[in-house]
């Protein structure tokens, strides 16, 4: 019984340390050409690796150093600036919004369930930062109480989003901008990743 004190604690932890991916979570899920199981297998496997990588840092006592992580931030720079050029292309050629959702193919965003699942890994640094003392401070029974409280904690965060962007007013703006919301998000978190790791410093030492 006592190990069920640590379920606030959890829900605490992961709402601080992912506040940021329930917008990225809203803009995936505002995607009419993206399967909603794909976002939740994808959100699914990328905590999950982000909890791997903990549970093996405490394993064999090494923490992951925050830069290197920092330079998974180019994944969603990259997907971001793929999804904007193809934009601009079609654009040119004189296609409408509706011309491009409807005529590019499902898998042409580059974003199935493993593309979500590297975007969530590399918005990870926070929940590695979190997460690794959190453990290290915590009992097995406790461990395994906080995992379970994690893992549910990311359903509720695929259904908080997938409602948010079934409000008819933020559809409407989604059905209009999706794509340029969605590239300009990623374009943004790619940036933010990179600049808050401070992996700027490899190329300065």
């Amino acid at each position: 019984m006592q190990s069920l004190t640590s379920i606030p604690i959890a829900v605490g932890a992961f709402i601080v340390t992912n506040l940021d991916d329930l917008m990225v979570l809203a803009l995936f899920f505002g995607q009419s050409r993206l399967r909603r199981r794909d976002i939740v297998a994808g959100q699914y496997l990328g905590f999950l690796a982000l909890l791997v990588v903990c549970l093996a840092g405490l394993v064999v006592g090494a923490v992951l150093p925050r830069n290197w992580v920092g330079w998974l931030g180019v994944v969603p720079l990259t997907m971001g600036l793929f999804i904007a050029i193809r934009q601009l292309n079609a654009r040119a050629k004189g296609f409408t919004a509706r011309e491009i959702d409807h005529g590019v193919p499902q898998k042409d965003c580059g974003t199935g369930a493993l593309g979500v699942a590297w975007v969530t890994i590399a918005n990870g640094g926070d929940n590695l930062a979190v997460y690794m003392p959190l453990f290290a401070n915590s009992s097995t029974a406790e461990t395994c109480v906080i995992v379970a409280s994690f893992l549910v904690m990311v359903a509720c965060w695929c259904l908080l989003a997938g409602l948010f962007v079934r409000h008819p007013a933020v559809a409407g703006v989604f059905n209009r901008w999706g794509d340029w919301l969605f590239s300009t998000g990623l374009i943004a978190l790619g940036f933010h990743i990179l600049v808050k790791s401070d992996v700027w410093n490899h190329f300065a030492t």
